[in-house]
């Protein structure tokens, strides 16, 4: 096991942890201490560098992949770099051109380290759910998102599912009966269309066997004991108003109301969908030439467009909208051409109607490109047992 590949891993897993009570924890008069997602950035960033300038020799030897792939991704750096134009700082405008030559080398580092790097990352998925299945067992506060993330009852979908995705091992199985049990346990509308996606790519590859009911046999359990207790109805009243596009009831988290962004944002009371394309017009209409920075999150109540193509012309201007084809062609590009099926899925799908996987999850999305197109794995199948070869072949 590569220590670079754990160090690097170790800061992914940490990075999209926005955790309220632990940042609390560690402050002092006003100051905090310890952010996780500031430890998890200078893991990451430190650790690519670092391995770039004691491994040159094997990131000369790997290169820099298909051009099909590394060209694109370079087109979104460099609009990276330009963003920081739209900043006053000169310090901000150079943290941010630093970041975008940064997020390039963590492409180029993931293609040497490879799959090492998602192990950290699935550990940090499995204690997100159990942390979900406990939290809503103790508090009955639907939605939300355990321990880890609290009320961000979406992102939790994303990094417990993609993280369990990642790990592609004979036991995976187990650990997508555990992420089951916890997308039910979060309520969160967000889990819909990723795992209907899923669900659909395994009935058209044939991915079943007797590991599938196995697998599905505690979530049977659970669902029919919190239905019979009649806690069924609550857990989900907040996703039926979303699908509804209804203005959903106060959400109740720790004795106060943690009510939705778009509540708390417009104060109009639109309902979740309609807020979204409102903030979509609104953001699409007033494209400025260098747009409204890079950044990996955003303040609290501010407005921002929840998809992943949009929200970079958002922050990128001009530049965005090369750079938002760019980011559609690698990504589709490596659906078809990996066989990270079912990660690559997973992407696409929590990039529709959310925008972590560019923002607190960003980093993840560099990392996943760099494995999934320098190596080639015999089967990403969860159920049907295929035995991974030992060294991983380029992609041509």
């Amino acid at each position: 096991m590569n220590k670079w590949a754990i160090v690097i891993g170790a800061g992914l897993a940490l990075f999209p942890l926005h955790n309220k009570f632990l940042t609390d924890l560690t402050a002092r008069e006003g100051v905090v201490f310890l952010f996780l997602p500031a430890l998890g950035f200078i893991l990451v960033m430190l650790g690519a560098f670092l391995f770039m300038l004691n491994h040159w020799q094997k990131v000369n030897e790997s290169g820099l992949g298909n051009r099909k792939v590394y060209i694109p991704l370079s087109v979104i750096a460099f609009a990276v770099m330009l963003s920081g134009f739209a900043y006053d700082s000169i310090n901000t405008r150079l943290a941010i051109m630093a970041v975008g030559i940064g997020l390039f080398v963590l492409y180029v580092v993931s293609r040497i380290l490879g799959r090492d790097m998602f192990l950290p990352m699935a550990i940090g998925a499995c204690i997100a759910s159990v942390g979900v299945i406990i939290y809503a067992a103790l508090f009955k506060v639907f939605p939300n998102g355990g321990f880890l993330f609290e009320n961000n009852y979406d992102i939790v979908v994303g990094y417990v599912l993609l993280g369990i995705a990642l790990m592609v091992h004979k036991w995976q199985w187990v650990l997508a009966g555990l992420a089951l049990v916890a997308m039910f346990f979060s309520g969160s509308p967000e889990m819909f269309l990723p795992l209907g996606l899923i669900g659909v790519a395994m009935l058209i590859r044939k991915d079943w066997s007797k590991k599938v009911i196995k697998a599905i046999i505690p979530l049977i359990i659970v669902v029919a004991i919190w239905f019979s207790f009649g806690w069924g109805k609550q857990l989900y009243s907040y996703a039926w108003a979303i699908v509804q596009d209804e203005l959903p009831a106060t959400i109740v988290q720790d004795g106060l109301p943690a009510s939705g962004d778009h509540e708390d944002v417009t104060g109009k009371g639109y309902g979740s969908l309609t807020y979204r394309l409102v903030v979509i017009k609104e953001a699409m209409t007033n494209i400025t030439p260098f747009g409204e920075g890079y950044k990996m999150t955003w303040e609290t109540g501010s407005p921002n467009v929840h998809n992943v193509p949009l929200v970079l012309i958002e922050q990128m201007g001009y530049a965005g909208i090369i750079a938002a084809l760019a980011w559609l062609w690698v990504t589709i590009y490596c659906l078809v051409k990996t066989k990270w099926k079912y990660v690559w899925l997973l992407i696409i799908s929590l990039s529709v109607f959310d925008h972590f996987i560019w923002s607190q999850m960003g980093l993840w999305w560099w990392v996943i490109v760099g494995v999934s197109t320098a190596g080639v794995l015999e089967s990403d199948l969860l159920f049907k047992q295929i035995k991974q070869p030992k060294q991983l072949k380029e992609v041509i």
